[in-house]
């Protein structure tokens, strides 16, 4: 998405047009979905040293329970699924990965 659209008359563009100054699309913005799963079910790959690590975040989700599917990880399919809780529900990983789970402790 660019981070700014123009504003031109309906009967001129009956689409949005991207405004020319705008910086599109913003990098920061492309990575912003990965870097809040990535933090949000603490997942941490490790494909070369054969195993994939999860780490189970320190409290209640703040976006409720989450389902992330359909991931490539290894060249084959990885879903997670958390509870509003933030503990792990299911996990679906390519087989000759070892999945570990590490709950951090509560406070």
């Amino acid at each position: 998405m660019p981070e700014l659209g123009g504003g031109d008359a309906r009967a001129d563009t009956p689409a949005p047009v991207p405004y020319p100054a705008a910086c599109r699309p913003q990098a920061w913005s492309a990575a912003a979905a990965i870097a809040l799963m990535t933090a949000l079910t603490g997942l941490e790959p490790d494909v070369p040293a054969g195993r994939r690590l999860l780490l189970r975040p320190t409290g209640t989700l703040p976006v409720g329970a989450l389902t992330v599917t359909g991931l490539t990880l290894a060249g084959e399919q990885l879903d997670v699924a958390m509870g509003t809780d933030g503990r792990i529900a299911s996990v679906r990983a390519p087989a000759r990965l070892i999945v570990e789970e590490h709950t951090a402790p509560r406070s």
